[in-house]
């Protein structure tokens, strides 16, 4: 079942109610690109924090296009499932956050379009939506819009912040931690006895994980 604008407010019920009712639900989305630049990428020595942070950090930088949620419940008079797909379209506007500045890869909507796409829908029918983040942004700028409604209010998005912060996947986890102030207090060790020595030294430190190289780096 598609669902814009024009038909949420018609369809809300019916899908809460079959997520609700569902023994199982699929989820899948389109954004509007990924994997940004070669850091974002997977590695095979990645773990699985690191991986989720990848994940998380070029999603949270994007734009979802598009939602499908199917619902499945089992039948046992046919001894089958049945399923209740909904696809739904999605495109963030507020007159209250004001314009949005949004990223896209060409590889992505090439391949949106390849697979026909629909952008007239997306931007004219998607559905409005806001990011968790940003609802207390939201519900301050209302409150100040209510006290005097011609301020001009500015504002910075969960979005634009996003173009100021660290990456999210360098939050290391742990165990990770532990290694990191490990490899620091070798590194300083190091450079201490390389100061007070004439003698050539060479300081090896293997590390398998990308992020956590990337941060100890970062950390020197």
């Amino acid at each position: 079942m598609e669902i814009l604008v024009d038909n949420f407010a018609e369809k809300l019920n019916f899908m809460v109610e079959s997520v609700l009712s569902a023994d199982f639900i699929a989820v899948d989305t389109e954004f509007s690109g990924l994997s940004v630049g070669f850091e974002d990428k997977a590695h095979g020595f990645d773990q699985t924090e690191e991986r989720y942070q990848k994940l998380k950090h070029n999603c949270s930088r994007m734009n979802a296009f598009q939602v499908g949620v199917c619902c499945y419940k089992w039948d046992a008079r046919r001894s089958s499932y049945s399923s209740r797909p909904f696809n739904v379209y999605v495109w963030p506007h507020s007159e209250i956050l004001g314009d949005r500045t949004m990223q896209f890869k060409t590889s992505n909507i090439r391949f949106l379009m390849k697979h026909n796409f629909d952008f007239n829908k997306l931007f004219n029918l998607g559905v409005n939506y806001q990011r968790l983040v940003d609802q207390g942004l939201i519900k301050e700028k209302i409150a100040q819009r209510a006290q005097d409604p011609s301020a001009i209010i500015s504002t910075v998005t969960s979005e634009g912040a996003r173009y100021m912060e660290r990456r999210s996947y360098q939050s290391i986890g742990t165990s990770s931690q532990a290694l990191l102030k490990e490899y620091i207090r070798a590194v300083s060790n190091f450079a201490q006895l390389v100061q007070t020595s004439e003698e050539i030294f060479l300081l090896e430190i293997h590390i398998e994980s990308f992020a956590l190289r990337r941060r100890l780096s970062q950390e020197l």
